[in-house]
C-alpha cells in the first residue's frame, strides 16, 4: 500500500499513541477534516516515514509550527497541500522551510494572504523559500525567482519587521533601491464611480465602448432592465464648480470617450417608469355583430328609460312643495337634483315665467318658492 486517502471524515486529529509503522506509504490524502493543530501532521510522519506527498487541504490548521523536529518525522516529504488553512502570519510560512525536501506547495487561501494580490503573494512566498521550485502547480523559473527575490529586498526595505531571508537575499543580490512607482496604465482605461440608489462601484472602464455596450455592463453590475436603464455621465470637476450638470447617455452608438470622460467621474443610473402594455386580442372582430348589439342595446335602455320617466319622473309638484320640510341631507340632494334638472338656475331668487306651459310654469314657481325658503332657512 502505497497510497491512504482519509478524507472528509471529521478527523479532529491524529494521535501518536499507534505503535504500528508503515514503512511503504508515500501518499496521504487527509482533506476537509478538521485537523486545527500541526503536530496531527507531524504524528502521520511518524507512523509513515516515508511519506512523500501529503494533502491537507479545506483543514482549519492554525499554525504550522510544533514540537517536533520536523526534519526527522517528515524527512522526505516534497510535496505539500495546505489551501483553505487558517494561518496568519508570515512566521507560518518560514516554518515549512525547515522540512529538508519541500519543493511544491499548493497554498492560495488563507487569512495571511487576503491583504495581498496575486503578484505580491507570489514573490513573498518564493522570497522566504529559496527551494521550492513549485508553486500552485507551477513551475517556478529562474528568472522569476531571481525577479521575486530582488522585489522582496525592495518591498522589506521600506519596512521595520525585516525577516532573516530580506538580509540572507542581501548578500545574494545587494542593497537594491526602491523603484519609483509608476502607474502604467492604458490611457483608454479610466476610474469612475457607477451608482445606483445606495450601491456605488468604483469601476475602471474602457471608453472606447459605445453607450450601448456600457449599459449592458451596468445592466449586468446592477442587475437591472436594459429596457429601463437611463445614465447620467457627471463631470466631477465641472459639476463641483458648478459650470456643468448631469448630461445624459441617449444615444446608443456614441462611443463614450467623446463624452471627455476623466478618472473620478461619476456615473448616475435610473430607471424609466415601466410603462403598462395593453394585451390585445389575436381573435377577429365581427365589426357588423357589434353594431347590431349596439343599436340594440341603446333601443333597449331608451325605451326602458322612457317608462321609468313616466313611472317616476324626476320633480313633481307635490315633491317640490315638500322640500323645505326636509332634512339637511334631502335639501342638499334637492339642490343636486335641481342643478341637473335646470342648471342655470338662480336660486336665490324666484324664476320668471317664461314658459308658456301652465304646469311647468307651476312647477318651476314651486321649486324656485322651494329654494327660497331653504337658503332662508
Amino acid at each position: 500500500l502505497e497510497e491512504l486517502q482519509i478524507c472528509s471524515n471529521n478527523y479532529p486529529s491524529v494521535s501518536s499513541t499507534y505503535n504500528c509503522i508503515h514503512n511503504n506509504l508515500k501518499r496521504i490524502y487527509i482533506y476537509n477534516n478538521n485537523i486545527t493543530d500541526w503536530t496531527s501532521i507531524c504524528n502521520l510522519g511518524h507512523l509513515f516515514p516515508r511519506l512523500e506527498t501529503l494533502i491537507a487541504s479545506d483543514n482549519p490548521l492554525k499554525t504550522f509550527h510544533s514540537d517536533d523536529n520536523v526534519e526527522i518525522c517528515l524527512p522526505k516529504l516534497h510535496t505539500l497541500s495546505v489551501d483553505r488553512v487558517q494561518i496568519s502570519e508570515w512566521n507560518d510560512i518560514i516554518a515549512l522551510t525547515k522540512l529538508p525536501c519541500l519543493h511544491a506547495l499548493r497554498i492560495y487561501s488563507a487569512p495571511l494572504l487576503k491583504a495581498y494580490q496575486k503578484d505580491e503573494r507570489f514573490f513573498l512566498l518564493l522570497g522566504y523559500m529559496k527551494d521550492l521550485k513549485k508553486l500552485n502547480g507551477s513551475d517556478i523559473t529562474a528568472s522569476e525567482r531571481e525577479a521575486s527575490e530582488r522585489r522582496f529586498i525592495r518591498y522589506y526595505s521600506q519596512r521595520d519587521d525585516k525577516p532573516q531571508r530580506y538580509f540572507d537575499l542581501i548578500e545574494k543580490h545587494g542593497n537594491l533601491k526602491p523603484l519609483v512607482d509608476i502607474q502604467i496604465r492604458a490611457p483608454y482605461l479610466t476610474q469612475v464611480r457607477l451608482i445606483y440608489n445606495q450601491t456605488t462601484y468604483d469601476k475602471e472602464i474602457d471608453v472606447r465602448q459605445t453607450v450601448q455596450q456600457f449599459k449592458k455592463y451596468l445592466q449586468e453590475t446592477f442587475q437591472l432592465p436594459l429596457n429601463r436603464l437611463r445614465v447620467f455621465h457627471v463631470d466631477d470637476v465641472a459639476f463641483n464648480m458648478g459650470l456643468a450638470g448631469p448630461e445624459e447617455l441617449k444615444y446608443p452608438q456614441r462611443v463614450l470617450h467623446t463624452y471627455n470622460i476623466h478618472d473620478g467621474d461619476q456615473f448616475h443610473v435610473d430607471l424609466k417608469p415601466d410603462q403598462f402594455k395593453p394585451q390585445h386580442s389575436s381573435r377577429p372582430v365581427n365589426i357588423t355583430a357589434y353594431s347590431n348589439k349596439l343599436a340594440n342595446d341603446n333601443s333597449v335602455d331608451s325605451s326602458a328609460s322612457s317608462e321609468n320617466d313616466k313611472k317616476h319622473p324626476p320633480f313633481s309638484l307635490d315633491s317640490l312643495q315638500n322640500l323645505p320640510n326636509q332634512t339637511d341631507i334631502n335639501i342638499s340632494q334637492a339642490f343636486i337634483q335641481l342643478d341637473q334638472f335646470y342648471p342655470s338656475i338662480d336660486k336665490n331668487v324666484q324664476i320668471s315665467k317664461q314658459i308658456s306651459n301652465d304646469d311647468d310654469d307651476d312647477l318651476l314657481s314651486a321649486a324656485a318658492m322651494a329654494c327660497t325658503q331653504m337658503n332662508n332657512s
